[in-house]
């Protein structure tokens, strides 16, 4: 069981202010989902294999970068672009 004082350590930990009735609900909660995590613990998992989470066993995989379209007119908005560069618009830093 999760006593008040955990409850309220959390919220000194997460700088939350908690009344009585926010605590007795928080605990509630933590308590139904440790309660749930529990009832997982209790599962049969021997017939599911293990992931295998090594460097050798995870590997990216990448596509090529592809242009699906380029839009319709881009020559009619570059012309009423105030400046251009290189066939960009270029605009003011905004940083």
């Amino acid at each position: 069981m999760i006593s008040e004082d955990e409850i309220k350590k959390l919220g000194e930990l997460s700088r939350i202010k908690l009344d009585k009735e926010e605590i007795k609900n928080l605990q509630k909660d933590l308590e139904d989902i440790l309660n749930y995590f529990n009832k997982l613990k209790m599962l049969d998992t021997s017939a599911v294999d293990k992931l295998d989470f090594s460097a050798a066993a995870v590997k990216n995989e990448f596509r090529e970068d592809e242009i699906n379209h380029k839009p319709e007119k881009f020559e009619d908005y570059s012309e009423q672009a105030p400046q251009k560069e290189n066939g960009y618009f270029k605009v003011k830093k905004i940083i």
